[in-house]
């Protein structure tokens, strides 16, 4: 409104309001502004020495905003970028100490695995060893019973030689030498003991023939007529050489001459 008489104080003015400070970004803390030109120090004398006064930053809380609650601000595209290398970075150092992991579990596996294959092969090899050393000591003793055996039997054959050259020599001695007849190489020591060996002789002969006799018979060949003719006279004659060698033996006995 106009004041009455057309002059005085100008009408007064709204209030403005306070702006508030734009809430992106939080407040940064700003050092204050160092002179343009520091004073250059006072030389005087080493008696008089007068330190410098330090300039302070006058105080800064009148030009500090108004406490503003803290808000997220949006990432920053260098932040995005450093923050994604990081989880790269960290995404393959997982990744490879996950596959290192892998590898060393796999490779102490087939390590173990190997270890227990060559420890079963050793003992194996170990075994046919042992079997392979019996078999030598075995042979080793095989070998010196058979060079035994051989000496021996090297030994008779030379005796059989020699008992054959023995032998061909009696041969060849006997066939030299005139063979005597069967009566002369036997006879009694006296005619007691000649009759004697004539009685028994002609006994075993009858005995031979009345065998002969039976056989002939059974064949056929003979009549049974013939047969008992033979067999009679035969048997006659046989029990009176008997009968003679008994007389004989009977006679020695007293005599004491066998």
């Amino acid at each position: 409104y106009a004041a009455p008489g057309g002059g005085g104080a100008p009408p007064p003015q709204p209030r403005s309001q306070p702006q508030q400070p734009a809430l992106s970004q939080p407040p940064v803390y700003q050092p204050p502004a160092q002179p343009q030109h520091q004073p250059q120090p006072q030389v005087v004398s080493p008696q008089h020495v007068v330190p410098p006064v330090p300039q302070l930053p006058p105080p800064q809380h009148d030009s500090w905003p108004a406490h503003v609650p803290a808000r997220h601000s949006a990432p920053q595209p260098e932040h995005h970028h450093a923050a994604a290398q990081q989880n790269t970075a960290a995404s393959m150092e997982l990744e490879k100490a996950t596959l290192v992991a892998m590898v060393s579990s796999k490779l102490q596996g087939e390590l173990e695995n190997f270890q227990r294959s060559s420890d079963r092969e050793f003992e194996a090899y170990q075994a046919k060893q042992v079997d392979m050393e019996v078999t030598a000591t075995r042979l080793s003793g095989g070998l010196h019973t058979l060079r035994e055996e051989k000496t021996n039997l090297l030994t008779l054959l030379d005796k059989l030689d020699d008992a054959e050259k023995k032998v061909q020599g009696f041969l060849e001695d006997l066939e030299s030498r005139e063979q005597p007849s069967a009566q002369s190489l036997i006879s009694g020591s006296d005619a007691m003991a000649e009759q004697l060996l004539e009685a028994v002789a002609t006994d075993k002969a009858i005995e031979d023939a009345l065998y002969q006799l039976e056989k002939e018979m059974a064949d056929g060949k003979i009549e049974t007529e013939v047969y008992l003719q033979l067999v009679l006279r035969y048997s006659r004659k046989q029990f009176f050489e008997k009968e003679l060698a008994n007389k004989i033996l009977a006679k020695r006995r007293q005599l004491g001459v066998y």
